[in-house]
């Protein structure tokens, strides 16, 4: 019920055309959320956590990799800074607004623009590598290849 209130909230922000299908969309995911236990909702939540704490974690080692030595903390906040800035819908992959941001904080941590601008195409490339491996998950076995009692024919 918190969940539902939080999102009603939300959607209030929503302009006026959009709002009444947000929110029949909303109401629709929160309702799924029900069919599922306290454990499953654990198990989600603790495995969304080590994906998150992976994926921080190789863009940690990727920057060590390529020369920038700053305090681990300093760089999961540049980290995730860059990765939100990136989800602004106002270029491709947040091309452009995830350097700008890097160059910013970089610029105040002492570090040289040309280890912003290097640190940001880490994130292109492993986006790129990401993509490409769930591309192979697909081409193998994709979603709709699942039969009604869920095998794969």
């Amino acid at each position: 019920d918190l969940l539902a209130r939080a999102a009603r909230r939300f959607l209030l922000m929503a302009p006026g055309r959009f709002r009444e299908r947000l929110a029949g969309a909303s109401d629709e995911l929160i309702g799924e959320f029900g069919l599922l236990g306290g454990g499953a909702i654990a198990r989600l939540l603790g495995l969304t956590a080590v994906a998150w704490l992976v994926h921080i974690g190789v863009f940690v080692l990727l920057a060590r990799g390529i020369g920038i030595d700053t305090d681990v903390h300093v760089l999961v906040l540049c980290i995730a800074a860059a990765i939100f800035t990136a989800l602004i819908p106002v270029s491709v992959s947040g091309l452009g607004t995830r350097d700008v941001v890097l160059i910013m904080l970089f610029n105040r941590i002492g570090l040289p623009v040309e280890a912003a601008v290097a640190f940001s195409l880490t994130f292109v490339l492993v986006y790129i590598f990401q993509g490409i491996v769930g591309l192979g998950c697909w081409l193998t076995r994709p979603f709709g290849a699942r039969g009604a009692t869920g095998e794969v024919p």
